[in-house]
C-alpha cells in the first residue's frame, strides 16, 4: 500500500524538526485523513511553517487556468503566500529572497501524470531555486492517479515549455518525486 509522503513525514519528521519550513502545495496536498499538508506541518513539534508557495490556480485552487495569481496572505494561517504562477517566466520559481529565513522547502503537489500539467514543473523550478539558495528540499510523493503506463512521444526539444519543461511522453507514468529526481539527475553536470 502506498503511503502519502506527508504521512511519512509526519511519522518520521526528522527532515523538518527544528526547521523553518516553506510549503509548496495546493488543495490536493492532503494526508490520508484529508487534512491539508500545512495543518500537518504546523502540528509537528519543532517544525515552524513560515511561508507558503502556490502553483498554478493558487494555494487554494481558486484561480482559473492560465490566469496569473498574486501573492497574498493565507486566510487560515495568515502566513505569506508567494505565487509561483505570475505573468513572467521569472515568476514561475521562487526568488532568492523567498528563501530568507527558510531552512527546508517541502513540496506536496498532486499531479495527474501528464506532461501538460504544470505542477511537476513548478516543483522542478522550485528545487533549482532552493538549491541555489542552499535550502534543503523534501518532496512528498503520492501516487500517479493515471497509473504508471507510458503513452505518446516526448516532444521535440524546440517545443519544450512550461507545459512540458522536459522531454517526457504525454502520459509519463511517473510520480512527482520520480520526475523531480530524474530532473535533478539530468541537471547535474
Amino acid at each position: 500500500m502506498f503511503c502519502f509522503g506527508i504521512d511519512a513525514l509526519e511519522t518520521d519528521p526528522a527532515a523538518v524538526e527544528g526547521a523553518r519550513v516553506a510549503l509548496l502545495s495546493h488543495p490536493a496536498g492532503v494526508n490520508s485523513a484529508g487534512e491539508a499538508s500545512w495543518e500537518v506541518l504546523r502540528r509537528i513539534p519543532g517544525c515552524r511553517l513560515v511561508r507558503l508557495f502556490g502553483p498554478e490556480h493558487g494555494i487554494d485552487g481558486s484561480a482559473q487556468d492560465m490566469a496569473s495569481v498574486r501573492d497574498a496572505a493565507h486566510a487560515p494561517t495568515d502566513l505569506p503566500v508567494r505565487s509561483l504562477y505570475g505573468s513572467t517566466f521569472a515568476s514561475l520559481a521562487p526568488a532568492p529572497a523567498d528563501f530568507d529565513g527558510v531552512d527546508v522547502l517541502v513540496c506536496d503537489l498532486q499531479d495527474v501524470g501528464a506532461r501538460y500539467y504544470t505542477f511537476v514543473w513548478t516543483v522542478c523550478l522550485a528545487i533549482d531555486a532552493a538549491a541555489r539558495a542552499g535550502t534543503r528540499v523534501v518532496v512528498c510523493d503520492r501516487p500517479n492517479p493515471i497509473g504508471g503506463a507510458v503513452e505518446g512521444e516526448p516532444q521535440a526539444p524546440e517545443f519544450t515549455s512550461f507545459v512540458g519543461w522536459r522531454r517526457v511522453p504525454v502520459r509519463h507514468g511517473r510520480t512527482v518525486a520520480e520526475l523531480s529526481l530524474q530532473y535533478r539527475e539530468e541537471a547535474r553536470p
